[in-house]
């Protein structure tokens, strides 16, 4: 419980909203750079980006010199850092942080939607349990019509994005903390950890132990 409420009080910590912001143009390189094939990567990466990503901490750290010098560089040096950096976020393993609001049907400025989604990320944030009908209520929907709006307009399932949430959340504390398995299951909103191990391993490819020790030894 202690390492639980350290996790919690250092995710709503000053630090963790300290952040460095660059902006570049699309065809910052020229237009065509990122059509050829050894770019590819880095636009996919980058059209996924429109959703917000979550890098481990072993990326975080390798491109963090690289990011410093773009901001002390001047010249064609700080674009070929900026380069260097987007190559290798591309090549990295990260997760969708948001669910896209580009589908048929609605609009980036959707209010509903992000209403939805500020919704259910508090609930998990504050460790409450969350479901479809609670949910369409907020959208002031029915629960069949809301479980086919929020399908239409992220282009998956409520509870598939629900779980993709809990799971990011587990997969940082497996990673930043000492905390146990079990106690990571129950801290990010899942009631056993048969369960947990189950969806983990259908969202992760591996199981939460053996995502620990991957990500710890990159660390080390």
């Amino acid at each position: 419980a202690d390492r639980a409420d350290a996790w919690r009080k250092f995710a709503t910590s000053p630090e963790w909203s300290k952040v460095k912001v660059i902006k570049f143009r699309d065809d910052f390189a020229g237009q065509e750079l990122f059509e050829l094939n050894e770019f590819i990567k880095i636009k996919t990466m980058l059209k996924d980006a429109r959703q917000g990503l979550s890098f481990s901490t072993e990326t975080a750290r390798q491109v963090k010199p690289l990011f410093d010098r773009i901001f002390a560089d001047d010249g064609p040096m700080r674009v070929i850092s900026l380069l260097e950096v987007l190559s290798i976020l591309s090549v990295s393993d990260y997760m969708l942080l948001e669910a896209s609001p580009e589908a048929p049907g609605s609009e980036a400025g959707d209010i509903r939607l992000q209403r939805v989604l500020d919704y259910i990320r508090s609930r998990l944030n504050a460790g409450k349990n969350i479901t479809l009908s609670e949910v369409a209520k907020q959208a002031g929907m029915t629960t069949q019509a809301f479980s086919k709006y929020f399908h239409q307009t992220t282009r998956r399932k409520f509870i598939d994005y629900v779980v993709e949430l809990k799971l990011g959340r587990a997969g940082s504390m497996l990673v930043d903390t000492d905390m146990t398995i079990l106690e990571i299951c129950y801290e990010s909103g899942f009631n056993n950890l048969s369960n947990f191990n189950r969806h983990f391993r259908n969202f992760k490819g591996m199981t939460p132990r053996e995502y620990r020790k991957k990500y710890r030894q990159l660390i080390l």
